[in-house]
């Protein structure tokens, strides 16, 4: 079962582009049934979905919704800028 907000939003790409049925975390994309044009409409819904952007190159290398969110989040820490960083360190040591 998804463990946070990436990997259910991820889950619920998949379940848009693959159909219903169970998909967890560590199911491979491509052994559910999708493939290269599947792959280009899933990086393009996701970076909608997250406003970060992964290539297709990488749902081939990690092809598991456990390993698409974290390049998201690899993805969405890149694009944060220094003001933003301090923020968030802020936030975490007061």
């Amino acid at each position: 079962a998804p463990r946070n907000s990436h990997e259910r939003e991820i889950v619920a790409i998949w379940h848009e582009l693959l159909g219903p049925g169970p998909i967890g975390v560590e199911d491979d994309f491509f052994e559910l049934g999708g493939h290269s044009l599947l792959a280009m409409q899933l990086v393009t819904r996701m970076a909608h979905r997250f406003g970060a952007e992964i290539s297709v190159r990488t749902v081939f290398e990690q092809p598991t919704v456990a390993e698409l969110a974290i390049a998201v989040l690899a993805a969405e820490t890149q694009q944060l800028d220094h003001a933003e960083w301090a923020r968030l360190l802020e936030q975490v040591d007061p």
